[in-house]
């Protein structure tokens, strides 16, 4: 299993709960991340050991995410589960990275197309980010949406992401018991 997350403190525990490996995680922020965060204490605790420890730049520029997209193409193969997830603001046809230019959907297909996994998830947690996944023509991967093509909300306490990720591997999720 290999993941690349942009912020998600509590979508990475999530995957670490069902079985994804620090090694084959990389878990990228505008800054640094709120360590000393009350609310999500143990996420944040794990996520600074396991992440934010100088083993990899972890900061959310294109050119970083890029780089990271290349190195899972040279290690992704069919036997494997790739997650990429964002959460950011957006617009119709672009992702805002707080750091650099505005990363477009065109630009992250070319990256996200030479991986290759047996399972690949792509979720957008944005605003319009049914509009922006519109564009992307990933086949093998599955495609997500908070918000289609409107506005939305998430803030420290909430993400769509959060919530999709923590019940993901909850058998009771799972109401018509076919995986």
């Amino acid at each position: 299993e290999h993941f690349l997350s942009l912020s998600g403190a509590r979508v990475y525990g999530s995957l670490r709960d069902l079985g994804f490996q620090p090694e084959n995680m990389r878990v990228l922020h505008p800054h640094q991340p709120p360590f000393g965060d009350p609310i999500e204490a143990r996420a944040f605790e794990t996520l600074q050991e396991e992440q934010f420890n100088s083993t990899y730049n972890n900061e959310a520029t294109w050119e970083n995410i890029r780089n990271h997209l290349k190195e899972f193409a040279e290690r992704v193969d069919d036997n494997d589960i790739f997650v990429f997830y964002i959460t950011t603001h957006g617009a119709p046809t672009f992702l805002e990275l707080q750091r650099g230019p505005l990363l477009s959907s065109s630009a992250l297909q070319a990256e996200l197309e030479r991986i290759s996994p047996g399972f690949g998830l792509a979720y957008f947690d944005s605003c319009y980010s049914g509009d922006f996944i519109g564009r992307l023509g990933l086949p093998g991967y599955v495609l997500v949406s908070t918000t289609g093509s409107y506005l939305g909300w998430g803030d420290r306490y909430f993400s769509g992401g959060s919530y999709f990720f923590d019940n993901l591997g909850d058998p009771e999720a799972d109401a018509n018991i076919d995986g």
